[in-house]
């Protein structure tokens, strides 16, 4: 393993656990909402999940739902409970390496696809295809990703949502570098791509825009024109200006950074809250506990109703045909 291939697995590909001063919700912390605990395994790895629903869901359709690097799935509990509240049951794991799941570490980029398709197996060796015969898959960032690119292997998916997701892992790689056209940065690219085929061969290549073009369902793709963390331009607007696929969805954004499903309130807040944080200087955990601890997690995290109606509304639309781009 070269020099390269151990900085990117130091620095993008640690285990990640709860680091005992940010707030990630439970079931618990949202009154009525249930949860059913669900494993599976994803290669070496047993993964947990949840079944989520509040009382009276629908009996038709199940979403899967596919949370983004460096957290877990309750990291994304405003969300959750807000599709639950729509009167969907949802399906959420933690993928390797992260909270509850099994794993050393992410191990890898891919390592969310395969994960996604291993848990989608899962569900219909359990009898979940047969019980739910509508399966969607939404995902955020790293999530957005697995769920945009799963489609490329499977056709019992009925719908796809892609929110601040990258196209492919290469494409990934050179916005998180910033390669350009320097050449030390596009052989370090390379060098990686060549890591992502050994650990998983079948998905290091795949591209999002091969599943859309493919047309086997229909696709949603949100995301903010100011995303500091995923282009806008090398992914919402590549896939606009290359897909042949004129029956895609666009909720785009401004002002929303990496969460356009936040409501703008809340996007503001966090910027403030973590501007002040990143800007002290903690050695300790108790240190950090303390610069958060008058924090307001919900508010935070708190969801825009308008984003979710229109995710309401595609997910029902029986039949998905050039809609006008969502734009706001």
């Amino acid at each position: 393993m070269g020099p390269i291939v151990r900085y990117y697995k130091k620095h993008f590909l640690q285990r990640c656990d709860e680091n005992g001063y940010i707030k990630y919700f439970t079931a618990a912390d949202f009154p009525g909402l249930e949860a059913e605990p669900f494993t599976f395994q994803s290669g070496a790895n047993r993964l947990k999940g949840y079944f989520y629903s509040r009382p009276g869901c629908r009996d038709d359709e199940l979403v899967v739902f596919c949370h983004g690097l460096w957290g877990g799935h309750r990291s994304y509990m405003a969300e959750i409970d807000t599709l639950c509240g729509l009167g969907y049951r949802v399906f959420a794991y933690d993928a390797t390496g992260c909270f509850e799941s099994e794993g050393e570490s992410i191990m890898g980029l891919t390592q969310a696809l395969a994960d996604l398709n291993a848990a989608l197996d899962a569900l219909r060796a359990g009898g979940y295809r047969e019980k739910y015969p509508k399966l969607s898959v939404i995902g955020h960032s790293w999530g957005g990703y697995a769920a945009g690119n799963v489609v490329n292997f499977r056709t019992d998916v009925n719908k796809a949502v892609v929110i601040s997701g990258f196209v492919s892992v290469h494409k990934a790689l050179l916005d998180f570098l910033h390669a350009g056209k320097n050449p030390f940065k596009l052989f370090a690219v390379s060098r990686i791509m060549k890591y992502e085929r050994t650990l998983h061969p079948r998905y290091a290549d795949v591209s999002m825009l091969t599943a859309i073009d493919s047309a086997r369902v229909p696709f949603l793709i949100s995301q903010s024109a100011d995303d500091p963390t995923i282009s806008y331009q090398a992914n919402t607007v590549y896939i606009r200006e290359n897909t042949t696929n004129r029956g895609v969805t666009y909720q785009l954004y401004e002002g929303r950074r990496h969460n356009p499903n936040y409501h703008p309130d809340a996007v503001a807040y966090m910027d403030v809250v973590f501007r002040k944080f990143n800007a002290g200087h903690y050695d300790t955990l108790e240190e950090k506990q303390t610069a958060l601890k008058n924090v307001d997690w919900h508010r935070m995290t708190a969801q825009d109703e308008v984003f979710w109606s229109l995710i309401d509304s595609f997910l029902q639309e029986e039949v998905i045909t050039n809609y006008d781009d969502y734009g706001i």
